[in-house]
């Protein structure tokens, strides 16, 4: 016996009910009851020599280096982590220099663009300064803050071996 419109269940207006699912309904019935699970934005981290995506547990677990030998940034304390024994080590307070000694002026002025990379890292300085331990010796490591072409820098002294890590 053939469905007629008529013979549709009728919602309050008095229009027919539509039948919903197509194809996919009568072949998987329970399909719809799926939920759907929100996948967190930084599951997946491109590497920016082969373009290989990585699951980023693993870029973690490989210390941020990736299959291709790419050592990617990270914020300074994690590489003081990854760098000294037992992830111990004490920060060195940078000295204060002035902002912009020369009045140096690009497309944009060097006062205005080391405001916004302070805003942008938390940070006063482009480097964080570490002191710690890679026994048998004691070494001071400067990891960059604020990336390459910041044109802001410490240097690092003393009786310690030093190391620079970008």
């Amino acid at each position: 016996m053939a469905v007629t419109r008529d013979d549709l269940p009728h919602d309050p207006a008095g229009k027919p009910e539509r039948e919903r699912g197509g194809w996919l309904a009568k072949f998987a019935p329970g399909v719809r009851k799926i939920v759907k699970r929100e996948t967190p934005e930084n599951l997946w981290v491109k590497c920016p020599d082969t373009g290989e995506m990585i699951y980023r547990q693993d870029l973690e677990t490989a210390l941020w280096v990736t299959p291709s030998g790419r050592h990617m940034r990270i914020r300074p304390e994690l590489r003081f982590k990854y760098t000294f024994d037992g992830g111990k080590w004490e920060t060195i307070e940078a000295p204060r220099v002035p902002d912009d000694p020369l009045n140096f002026v690009d497309d944009k002025p060097y006062k205005a663009r080391l405001a916004q990379k302070r805003r942008e890292t938390g940070e006063q300085d482009a480097m964080a300064l570490g002191y710690g331990a890679i026994p048998p010796k004691t070494l001071n490591a400067g990891p960059a803050v604020y990336g390459p072409g910041s044109g802001r820098g410490s240097g690092t002294s003393g009786p310690q071996d030093s190391m620079s890590h970008c």
